[in-house]
């Protein structure tokens, strides 16, 4: 499984790791009961601090998208299709605010933009 982080973002670094790994569980690359990486292999493969690691699955576990077994180590919740659902919904949606501003910002109106959006899609009514 494939890790990034971007340095020079402007998200933390942990929010990096857990936002990853949202997107990674979302698009089924990561499945029900898989087991994450351990802190340190984590922290080895992106070059970072364990306790940078340890903050993104605290979070994790916080949010109930991973859970903790004693010794053995962090796994994706069994309760993923919930998740799922959600997740890329949210995912699509933050897609797609920034697809607008950036159209706002070089001078579309909203108007000009759902135009654009429907021919893409294939016209208004199309699924």
């Amino acid at each position: 499984m494939d890790y990034t982080i971007d340095l020079s973002s402007p998200v933390p670094i942990y929010l990096q790791i857990v936002n990853t790994i949202k997107l990674k569980i979302a698009q089924k690359e990561l499945t029900s009961d898989e087991k994450l990486p351990s802190v340190r292999e984590m922290a080895l493969k992106l070059e970072i601090n364990p306790n940078t690691v340890q903050s993104a699955y605290r979070e994790l576990v916080h949010e109930k998208i991973a859970y903790k077994k004693k010794g053995i180590g962090l796994f994706v919740t069994d309760d993923i299709e919930n998740f799922i659902g959600s997740e890329r919904k949210e995912q699509m949606e933050d897609s797609i605010k920034k697809m607008i501003m950036f159209g706002m910002e070089l001078g579309f109106s909203q108007n000009e933009i759902i135009e654009m959006v429907n021919e893409i899609c294939g016209g208004e009514n199309n699924e």
